[in-house]
């Protein structure tokens, strides 16, 4: 046995709600450690805050916040209250602010972002490259695809918008560029993002654009692109192609990996390193130890060597059923670091749908799994009192809601991330 350095809080995941919780957790001036096996699907992802975008009829709503007297009251939202979720978002928009890369939140509510599919999707706060306010401006709206990009196609997003009252009145005109590279491969919206971080990716890009759409559209149109405006977290890309082409330029929500979660994750990151939160990467979390309604450490194993990792206090952000964060066998569903059961079996009939995406008031039993918690998110043991008054489960990893659904995922990790590093 190994017993290491004592920190103020211990982090188990590197997802989106695992980095925000250590970030302000660090930033209030605790030592933090963030314990990982792998990075999460934050920096494939789509970088949006979706906080909650249908009721639990599934009817689309204007404002997130609409909905939450309707919601049930094991949903996270009731169990930290509307006003802490407030208090997350500006908690976030600042540390995006922070770092050069600010959020668009929208005082109207939902947004919608328009996907490679031709669709639109509800989110409450977007990079700018996502924000579609203004377009509907435009007289002309180009979708623009890239020679060579796989899983992406202009026409597909045109046909998409043609029956959206978003772009009601417009035309609608698909466009694809040549490749900027002198190989015939296929690319991805990374390969494009990369050349995009250079000063010669970027005169690519406005020289095409102008080529095929002309100057004199200039203050008519507006182009969709995927997203391909840099790696970084930052609007350099953005801002000096919008100055080129003198149009606005809106990237989509594109299929995954996209480089918009990239851009976050990158952001996230670098507080990570600014605020000291030491990292463990490639770790898998075996067990904990717990004496007398207390998490004392949180154990790893590795090549037969058990390590204990000691903290006053533990964040558990370590996913759901797809993440991996709970164990599950034909008569079993568990959450293993504290071997709780989970109340729901994968042989139940409410474990799943027939349908992958079936209509409101139907769910997916999996997608709803999730220990039981207490109002302070502390898991409860079978009698219903906090098995450990110093852990607090986060994001998927709580039960109660159905993100995908919802549209409410980052919103939920954000809120609960917050909540959990102020009561940390």
């Amino acid at each position: 046995m190994n017993t290491r350095t004592t920190y103020d809080v211990l982090v188990a995941g590197e997802g989106f709600s695992g980095l925000c919780a250590a970030i302000f957790a660090a930033r209030a001036g605790k030592r933090v450690l963030i314990i990982t096996r792998g990075a999460g699907v934050l920096a494939i992802g789509g970088g949006s805050i979706d906080v909650l975008g249908t009721d639990t009829d599934g009817h689309a709503l204007r404002s997130p916040f609409d909905g939450f007297a309707s919601l049930p009251p094991r949903h996270p939202y009731s169990l930290v209250g509307e006003q802490t979720v407030h208090k997350a978002l500006e908690a976030f928009l600042e540390l995006c602010q922070e770092e050069g890369y600010p959020y668009v939140c929208s005082d109207k509510g939902n947004m919608r972002l328009i996907t490679a599919l031709g669709t639109t999707k509800p989110s409450y706060m977007v990079p700018r490259t996502l924000d579609m306010h203004g377009i509907e401006a435009a007289e002309t709206i180009y979708a623009v695809g890239v020679e060579g990009l796989k899983d992406f196609s202009p026409k597909l997003v045109v046909e998409g918008l043609s029956d959206r009252s978003l772009c009601s009145g417009k035309k609608l005109i698909p466009l694809t560029l040549p490749s900027p590279f002198r190989l015939q491969r296929d690319l991805g919206t990374l390969d494009l993002a990369r050349h995009l971080d250079s000063q010669e990716g970027i005169d690519w890009l406005v020289r095409e654009l102008l080529a095929a759409i002309g100057p004199s559209s200039a203050g008519t149109s507006a182009v969709l692109i995927p997203p391909i405006l840099g790696t970084r977290p930052d609007y350099i890309a953005h801002e000096a192609v919008e100055r080129g082409i003198g149009m606005k330029a809106c990237e989509i929500v594109a299929l995954a990996p996209a480089v918009t979660g990239l851009r976050l994750y990158t952001m996230l990151t670098n507080l990570l390193r600014k605020y000291g939160v030491d990292v463990i990467e490639q770790a898998e979390l075996t067990g904990s130890v717990v004496k007398d309604g207390r998490c004392e450490a949180l154990l790893t194993c590795s090549g037969g060597r058990e390590r204990h990792y000691a903290a006053k206090s533990f964040i558990i952000a370590t996913g759901g059923v797809l993440g991996e964060g709970f164990k599950t066998t034909p008569d079993r569903a568990w959450e293993p670091i504290f071997n709780l059961d989970l109340p729901l079996v994968p042989c139940s009939p409410e474990w799943s749908q027939a349908e992958l995406f079936p209509a409101a008031p139907l769910r997916h039993g999996f997608a709803l799994l999730g220990p039981h918690v207490d109002s302070k998110l502390r898991p409860l043991a079978a009698d219903g009192s906090p098995l450990c008054s110093n852990v607090a489960f986060i994001g998927k990893t709580l039960g109660g809601y159905d993100h995908a659904t919802e549209k409410s995922g980052n919103g939920v990790a954000l809120a609960t991330a917050w909540f959990a590093a102020l009561n940390a």
